[in-house]
C-alpha cells in the first residue's frame, strides 16, 4: 500500500515539473514570437491574450472571452457585419488577404521564409503578376538577367505561374506586395521598440 502511494506520489510529481517545464516553454515561445507579431493588430492581440494565459500570475488577470476577442477584432464567422463594414472590405480586399493566409499554409511562405529574401525578391515576383501580361514579353536582353522583361523581373531560382485569369493574377500580386510589406514591418519592430521588451 505505500509503496503504491509512494509511485503515485512521485508520478504526481514528475507530471507537475512536466506542467512546470511546458508552461515555461510556452512562456518563452509566446515572448519570442510577441518581437515579430507586433505589427499585425490581430496576431499581438492573439499573442497578448496567449501571454497572460502563461503569465506567472495568470489567475490574478483578466481574461476576455473568446467569442468577445473575435468581435472586439472583428474576425468573429457568427457576427452579421453592417453594409459599412461589408464596404469597408470588398471582396477584393477578402481574396488578397485568403491569397496569402494560402501563400502561407500551403506555399510554406511563413513569416520566416519572407525574412530571409532581403533583396526586393518578394516585391519583383509581385510586379512580375501585376504587370500588363503582354510586357512580360518585351524584350530585356540587354539587362542580363533574362531574354523578356519577365523573366528579368523574377528572382533567380522563383517560379511564376502565368496565364491565370487577369483577377486571379492581379489577387496573387496584392498577397505578394501585403508579404512584403509585413516583413518590412517585421525587419524595422525591434528597432521601433528599443528598451522595450525583447
Amino acid at each position: 500500500m505505500i509503496q503504491k502511494l509512494i509511485a503515485r506520489f512521485h508520478a504526481w510529481r514528475e507530471a507537475r515539473q512536466w506542467e512546470a517545464q511546458h508552461i515555461e516553454w510556452l512562456r518563452t515561445m509566446v515572448h519570442g514570437d510577441a518581437r515579430w507579431l507586433a505589427s499585425n493588430p490581430i496576431a499581438a492581440a492573439i499573442t497578448a491574450r496567449y501571454e497572460a494565459a502563461v503569465a506567472e500570475d495568470w489567475y490574478a488577470r483578466p481574461h476576455e472571452d473568446v467569442s468577445q476577442l473575435r468581435t472586439r477584432l472583428g474576425i468573429d464567422p457568427g457576427a452579421r457585419r453592417s453594409p459599412a463594414a461589408a464596404a469597408f472590405t470588398p471582396r477584393a480586399v477578402q481574396d488578397v488577404a485568403a491569397e496569402r493566409v494560402r501563400q502561407m499554409l500551403a506555399k510554406g511562405w511563413t513569416y520566416e521564409h519572407d525574412d530571409e529574401h532581403v533583396q526586393g525578391e518578394i516585391a519583383a515576383l509581385a510586379a512580375y503578376y501585376a504587370m500588363p501580361p503582354a510586357a512580360r514579353d518585351w524584350p530585356a536582353a540587354e539587362t542580363g538577367y533574362g531574354d523578356t522583361f519577365g523573366q528579368a523581373i523574377v528572382p533567380s531560382g522563383w517560379e511564376a505561374k502565368a496565364n491565370d485569369d487577369r483577377r486571379r493574377e492581379l489577387v496573387k500580386a496584392g498577397a505578394l506586395v501585403c508579404a512584403e510589406i509585413e516583413r518590412l514591418d517585421r525587419a524595422e519592430a525591434p528597432t521601433a521598440r528599443k528598451g522595450g521588451r525583447e
